[in-house]
């Protein structure tokens, strides 16, 4: 689990489930859905905004080596 680099991440595309966000509000992680696009904030970001920001915490879960796993993210 880690938060990106950078001002922003966008994730827009992956051909198997597994990528799994921190909820600050709930303390729990939740699942993406497939075909979902998602924009995170990066430790950049949090940095300019004086720790207003928090960073999008996020992890990928895949434990089917049997397929690769393919993500589009910027």
């Amino acid at each position: 689990e880690h938060v990106d680099p950078g001002l922003l991440a966008f994730s827009i595309y992956s051909n198997t489930p597994g990528l799994e966000m921190y909820s600050h509000l709930t303390n729990e992680w939740f699942k993406v859905p497939l075909n979902y696009g998602v924009i995170w904030t990066g430790s950049k970001a949090v940095e300019l905004s004086s720790n207003n920001l928090k960073g999008g915490l996020h992890r990928v879960n895949f434990n089917d080596e049997s397929k690769e796993r393919l993500t589009l993210w910027y």
